[in-house]
């Protein structure tokens, strides 16, 4: 009798007709693998085989965009065709450059496909079967494998008529924008010392008698007012970007800001012919589309075997077609033109390679190329948040076409771990110093010790998601499930700009999770152990003595607590649920002990004494007096 050869399945989602036999690589949500995994004794999950191709589907996706911008076709780079006189190069505001992997979903896309090649490989399975698997996956392993693909997700919206929506919509709201802001009276005169990035009013408030509030540089102007050197905030109006923003009449957004000498509306340097011109010019557009047709542009995106233009082709049409160019443009010219007016002797950003940043640094080298450029860690990083990576040569140097990233000229790092990762971009190591954040002062003696479980109490488990809801989801499905039966109390604390409450499958596990209306403060002096996926909560609550517990989801690992591993990570419903309860039965082994504190503080934070503003405005007088010399 001859055996029927059978296929790995790849699952997004349950199928019914599948044999016990069967081998079942599983993406599906954890509600669902939950209902699955229990029939078949070859169940793969896709989390945790994913942990074994991180690093090489990490330094493929940086090197493959980086090589999209940096490699000759027709004799010259996609950079420097884009390259516009006078002005920064269109692609380095495109958002396949930024790789941004909390929006865009082609590293999520990769790690998955490079799990199924190493399932597959290791089983030595010669056919796939894809089941409700997007269509960027199939499209990839298709030609790789014996394959069939059911029910598989397509995004079937036409790009170019996506990207001119986008364009008209950003053009309706600068303009509203522009109206506005020509009611709010003069530019404010003087020239500041220090000029800070902000974003009205979600980064910086002010209240009616003129005070100031920044909530990434907290006490770093006040610092540097005592070293001498007067600041500003060039800012740009952002007046929905907070949950419950929208709708907002600007006059009243704009209330709290008239009069006040030290806020700068850059966005007031221009004109309707700027606005006008930037949304309706399509030349990156048409000089991609030229570009792309040359033979060895699609040769870029073959690499071991696959050929990955896939998950690039509408990315990277879409981005050039919609208002994402146009928008980082037209903020150069204002910061541009903001800096040739004020010409100040320092700027700050606290973005490090986000495209709204590269807008600043930009503007400030083609309106004042004597301002130093400084940036301020925000938060804390691990390798897979890709958008602060760089690919040495090829990005942050700039070969082989002399067109590199526009970057900071020192970086004020908060721990060991993204200095380490700077130098790893190839930033040199005498322009990242070492400080900590201003954002974090609030540590001051945070480290805390184990707090014994009270006897007769249910375990309070905080649940810290970030702003990536669709990811984050995962966390509340599998807790729920995990929770059955363990004497737990389950809390959630939403990330104060992207609230899960309001996602539509929530309301399915709300009788089981308290949602949290507390601080953040309260929420960890309540916790017995911690949650999370990559929030800096988490790495807070270590520091406070508080076990944590990473979920690790089916796409890319942004905690710090990838690179160092000394906590617990769970990558099933049921190894939550089986971590909870030994938890519970002995928690001592789950408690940080003192040097995994330490490695914590010294990679993530750097001290925790209160005085990184300090340090910061301290290096800042230093090198501009050493500049002024």
């Amino acid at each position: 009798m001859i055996k029927t050869r059978r296929p790995l399945y790849v699952l997004y989602a349950p199928r019914e007709d599948l044999d016990p036999d069967d081998a079942v690589l599983s993406f599906m949500n954890p509600d669902d693998e939950y209902n699955v995994a229990w029939r078949h004794p070859k169940f793969f999950f896709g989390r945790k085989e994913m942990e074994g191709i991180r690093e090489d589907a990490r330094a493929s996706y940086v090197g493959l965009v980086a090589r999209i911008g940096a490699t000759r076709c027709g004799g010259r780079t996609l950079r420097q065709a884009l390259a516009i006189d006078g002005s920064g190069n269109p692609w380095w505001y495109h958002k396949v450059s930024e790789k941004q992997v909390e929006v865009d979903g082609t590293f999520n896309f990769l790690l998955q496909i490079y799990t199924i090649c190493r399932v597959a490989s290791r089983g030595k399975y010669e056919d796939i079967a894809l089941f409700n698997a997007p269509a960027e996956v199939c499209d990839v392993i298709g030609p790789a494998y014996k394959t069939e693909a059911k029910d598989t997700v397509r995004d079937r919206r036409p790009v170019l008529l996506r990207g001119l929506f986008s364009r008209l919509k950003f053009l309706a709201q600068v303009i509203r924008y522009h109206v506005a802001l020509g009611r709010t009276g003069k530019l404010p005169e003087g020239r500041p010392d220090i000029v800070f990035q902000g974003f009205w009013d979600w980064s910086v408030t002010a209240d009616d008698r003129g005070a100031v509030r920044d909530n990434y540089f907290k006490a770093l102007p006040d610092r540097l007012k005592s070293n001498g050197m007067t600041s500003s905030w060039f800012l740009m109006l952002d007046p929905s970007y907070k949950p419950g923003s929208q709708g907002r009449q600007l006059k009243n957004v704009l209330s709290s800001s008239k009069n006040n000498q030290r806020l700068i509306f850059v966005e007031k340097f221009l004109g309707i012919c700027d606005i006008l011109s930037a949304a309706l010019n399509f030349r990156s557009a048409v000089t991609y589309i030229r570009h792309s047709r040359s033979k060895e542009f699609r040769s870029i995106f073959r690499t071991r075997g696959l050929d990955l233009w896939p998950l690039l082709r509408k990315p990277l049409a879409y981005y050039f077609f919609n208002a994402g160019i146009p928008k980082y443009l037209l903020a150069e010219s204002a910061y541009r033109k903001a800096f040739r007016y004020y010409r100040p002797k320092g700027a700050f950003t606290f973005l490090e390679f986000f495209l709204l940043s590269r807008s600043f640094y930009e503007g400030a080298r083609l309106g004042s190329p004597e301002t130093v450029k400084f940036n301020m860690q925000h938060a804390s990083y691990g390798r897979e948040k890709t958008f602060i990576l760089m690919d040495a040569e090829r990005e942050y140097r700039g070969s082989p076409d002399a067109c590199p990233a526009p970057a900071p000229d020192y970086f004020f790092v908060m721990g060991e771990l993204c200095r380490d990762i700077q130098i790893e971009n190839g930033v040199s190591l005498e322009k990242i110093l070492l400080t900590g954040s201003a954002r974090y002062d609030n540590l001051d003696g945070i480290r805390g010790h184990e707090r014994p479980l009270k006897a007769g109490e249910p375990v309070k488990v905080l649940l810290v998601p970030t702003l990536n809801l669709a990811m984050e989801f995962e966390i509340v499905q599998a807790a729920s499930l995990a929770a059955d039966g363990i004497p737990v109390k389950l809390k959630l604390r939403s990330h104060p700009f992207a609230r899960m409450e309001n996602l539509p499958g929530y309301k399915k596990y709300s009788d089981n999770i308290i949602s949290s209306t507390s601080t953040l403060e309260d929420d960890l002096k309540d916790a017995d152990i911690v949650v999370s996926t990559y929030s800096t909560v988490a790495e807070e609550a270590f520091l406070r003595g508080i076990p944590v517990i990473q979920w690790l989801t089916k796409g890319f690992n942004g905690s710090v607590f990838r690179d160092l591993n000394i906590v617990r990570k769970v990558s099933s419903a049921d190894e939550l649920g089986r971590a909870l309860k030994s938890f519970i039965a002995d928690p001592k082994p789950f408690y940080p002990t003192k040097d995994a504190q330490e490695a914590v503080l010294r990679n993530c934070f750097y001290k925790a004494d209160g005085q990184a503003s300090s340090r910061i405005a301290d290096a800042t007088a230093k090198i501009l007096s050493s500049r002024a010399k």
